[in-house]
């Protein structure tokens, strides 16, 4: 049985910047998802461009870029070490495929 897909699409400053595509792991599910508190309806999730020791044991690995390596790197190219972006970065649209 393969894996289920998920898909976003990207936008960056109101300009679509392409489409990502995650595969996502069926043997784990995420450990934590940060939101806003209580009774929100918020949520996100982090892609990471590198090991992040400090999530270790707090959070789960659930899914693997595996189209779209282009679109991640132009995310990266307007992310800064505050985690602040240079840019307004959109997920327009997503769904699974």
């Amino acid at each position: 049985k393969k894996n289920p897909r998920c898909y976003l699409d990207i936008s960056i400053d109101n300009k679509s910047a392409g489409r990502i595509v995650v595969e996502l792991r069926e043997d784990v599910c995420p450990k934590t998802v940060a939101n806003s508190g209580p009774n929100s309806n918020g949520s996100q999730f982090f892609v990471t461009f590198g090991a992040c020791s400090w999530l270790d044991g707090k959070h789960t690995v659930f899914g693997d870029v595996v189209e779209g390596m282009s679109v991640v790197k132009q995310i990266e190219g307007k992310g800064a070490q505050s985690g602040q972006t240079s840019a307004v970065i959109v997920i327009a649209g997503c769904g699974k495929l």
